[in-house]
């Protein structure tokens, strides 16, 4: 699973995908920390603590934000089929120091 991810944020693609939509940066990365968290097909409480953590850390967000974010986040996985867009966008986005900084992340809900 995290080679893929990796892979992904890599700039991998899928030739299934031409485009796709464009997220936000705390949308994608969002996407990618929800996707870990879920992978046991459970969000344990502490999983979702640390990406709360995580994401008010990162972008400054109040509590409030976040959950928002998450919400937001969650309608927006169930719209696409996979985490293509989403890694898209973040690996569109960032240089290599940047999207082992969104690994780390991944790491700490792992």
């Amino acid at each position: 699973m995290l080679d893929k991810l990796r892979k992904l944020l890599t700039g991998g693609s899928s030739a299934h995908h031409l485009g796709g939509a464009e997220h936000s940066e705390p949308l994608a990365v969002c996407a990618v920390l929800l996707e870990v968290g879920e992978a046991d097909f459970e969000l344990a409480p502490e999983e979702l603590e640390t990406i709360y953590t995580l994401l008010t850390d990162r972008y400054n967000l109040g509590r409030e934000e976040v959950r928002t974010l998450i919400e937001e986040t969650r309608a927006a996985r169930a719209a696409e089929p996979d985490l293509w867009s989403f890694t898209t966008s973040l690996a569109r986005r960032y240089a290599p120091d940047e999207k082992l900084k969104i690994l780390e992340m991944v790491w700490r809900v792992i």
